[in-house]
């Protein structure tokens, strides 16, 4: 549910994700975190790595057995959390990670995403 005061505007997913990402001043190392919640227009993270307002990420994550690698900018930090809004979305992959958040209703109600794979996408 979206609250009047948010400037969210689409329904987020409460799950522990495993988050691969890199920031642009340290392009050549990759980190990892985990996701507290997750919709197809961003994700909030785990701020592990000092992260700020305005700095862009390439992030790769599983969501049910699917693969995504996305790009997005730092909307929010607050203390180890920030909230990253993605950019650069395509219409069909943004419809193909909205199928991978809520496949059914009964995982929406449930509220917890599952499903991890060793195997990750390529961040660009």
């Amino acid at each position: 549910m979206v609250r009047e005061n948010e400037r969210r505007s689409e329904e987020r997913a409460t799950t522990k994700l495993e988050v691969r990402f890199e920031n642009a001043k340290e392009a050549a190392r990759i980190f990892k975190t985990y996701s507290l919640n997750l919709s197809p227009s961003g994700i909030c993270i785990r701020n592990t790595q000092h992260l700020f307002p305005g700095e862009r990420i390439r992030l790769s994550l599983v969501v049910g057995g699917q693969k995504f690698a996305l790009r997005g900018r730092i909307a929010w930090a607050r203390e180890d959390v920030v909230g990253l809004r993605f950019e650069g979305v395509s219409p069909e992959e943004k419809r193909r990670l909205k199928a991978a958040i809520w496949p059914s209703k009964n995982e929406f109600e449930e509220g917890y995403l599952k499903g991890q794979s060793e195997e990750w996408p390529e961040v660009d």
